[in-house]
């Protein structure tokens, strides 16, 4: 049986300026958490044409203490993308390795407050040894959205229907050796992330994971006169260590896959229908002795999709941008441009024809320009708060490309894309759900994506 928990649903009536509500005409949802109990976000929707502010919230004293309850803690997962309707929603988990009974996804039934927990035995699909599956897809239409899972016989893409009663096998493939990270369908192909094959790159070694990494900096990267320090000796060993990528480009008419290599390791595809494009975003960045670990300038690629073929095209990166976790498309004047959010809170404007950048803007203080070494300041200067207030992260487009929204801790701010600066704000941090957070630690809002919902 699935696990399933209580949700308490909390509507409240919000004003939205004229200009953000004729602009934004669906649902968009972001998420807070409490870091003892990341398994029990608060949902936010935020339904501008209602003008309401929607939390779903799973923080409660029963959730909680069935959580704490559980041997198996692989519940315990940050939220990651979400896809849906602002009734009924599937929020996908961040990847769990080498687990042998992931979940895959929540279900959030917002109309009947529960939370359901589905595993792969809860689904129609093949059910041998299914580890994890996808942390980011789509909807392919309204009742259907996209599914991949790994087990030991390779990766599965599905179309599966948002009852979760039907799937549709539709290509599998053997050359990753994890979950993609994304999954994105374009015409005939669809394309995947290799973000968690893991291998990195230090002294023309190959290491396949984080640990054998660290193993290694520690055997030969240790002096006598100091403690031994990852960062500060992986760095002095070989400042060029960068982590390996690739994604996979199925072809649904010929049914043949295809691997391309990356700069660093893909996470997120935004797709430009327009122009037959779609970008690549990568962090180059680890997970080290808990601590992130940004090994160099993060990137996003150009490729080119025909009938047939897929070609690199180009390659944006900047020498204060790091770790691009959101990057998404916008259009101005018949032009497309690329919006990127490199560490802390810097946002790039990026022309997407040429890859160069076209201007940049600092949400809030200017971290970056006074800094030589951007790499050593960002990995052993600025905090590693994930809920630092100059944190920025997710974000969307409005459908008429007007503005760029994106949550920092206490609002949500709509960035202005011909003014190029900020220019509305919406309050989203009321006291009486924040103070749950003392009980159990601290509580902030952790998106590293937001989404648009049906309505």
């Amino acid at each position: 049986m699935p696990t399933s928990l209580d949700l308490k649903i909390i509507e409240e009536k919000i004003r939205v300026n004229d200009e953000i509500k004729e602009s934004f005409q669906i649902p968009f949802i972001f998420y807070l958490l409490n870091f003892k109990n990341p398994a029990l976000p608060i949902f936010v929707i935020v339904d501008f044409q209602k003008e309401t502010m929607t939390y779903v919230n799973s923080f409660l004293s029963n959730n909680i203490k069935f959580i704490k309850s559980l041997n198996d803690k692989e519940l315990l997962q940050t939220p990651h993308s979400s896809v849906g309707n602002s009734s009924c929603f599937y929020n996908f988990i961040f990847n769990i390795i080498e687990r042998n009974r992931s979940p895959l996804i929540r279900k959030i039934d917002v109309q009947n407050k529960k939370m359901t927990v589905i595993y792969p035995e809860d689904l129609p699909i093949d059910q041998k040894n299914v580890r994890e599956c996808c942390d980011t897809t789509v909807m392919l239409d309204e009742n259907n959205f996209l599914l991949s899972y790994l087990n030991d016989d390779g990766n599965y893409y599905y179309k599966v229907s948002t009852d979760l009663k039907n799937a549709e096998l539709l290509f599998k493939e053997n050359i990753m050796k994890t979950s993609p990270h994304q999954i994105s369908p374009y015409k005939n192909w669809v394309v995947g992330t290799g973000f968690f094959d893991r291998e990195i790159n230090c002294l023309e070694k190959t290491f396949y994971n984080e640990n054998q990494l660290i193993d290694y900096v520690k055997n030969i990267g240790r002096c006598d006169d100091h403690q031994y320090n990852f960062k500060r000796d992986l760095f002095s060993i070989d400042p060029f260590t960068r982590q390996l990528g690739y994604i996979i480009a199925h072809n649904l008419k010929t049914n043949e896959t295809h691997k391309i290599s990356t700069i660093t390791a893909p996470a997120h595809v935004e797709i430009d229908p327009y122009n037959d494009m779609f970008y690549i975003s990568s962090n180059n960045m680890i997970w080290c002795e808990g601590s992130f670990c940004f090994l160099g300038e993060g990137t996003v690629e150009k490729f080119k999709i025909t009938e047939d073929k897929i070609f690199r095209m180009g390659v944006f990166h900047n020498h204060k941008g790091f770790r691009f976790t959101t990057h998404k498309l916008f259009w101005k004047n018949n032009k497309c441009y690329i919006a990127i959010f490199g560490h802390p809170n810097r946002l790039f404007i990026v022309d997407s024809e040429t890859m160069k950048l076209e201007t940049y803007r600092d949400i809030g203080p200017d971290y970056l320009s006074n800094q030589e070494d951007v790499r050593s300041y960002i990995n052993f200067d600025f905090p590693q708060d994930p809920i630092h207030p100059h944190r920025m992260a997710g974000m969307c487009v409005s459908k008429d490309n007007k503005f760029i929204i994106f949550p920092d801790q206490e609002n949500l701010l709509f960035f202005n894309t011909d003014l190029l600066q900020v220019t509305h704000k919406l309050n989203f941090k009321k006291d009486s759900y924040f103070n749950m957070g003392k009980i159990m630690g601290r509580f902030g809002q952790f998106s590293l994506h937001c989404d648009f919902l049906e309505n």
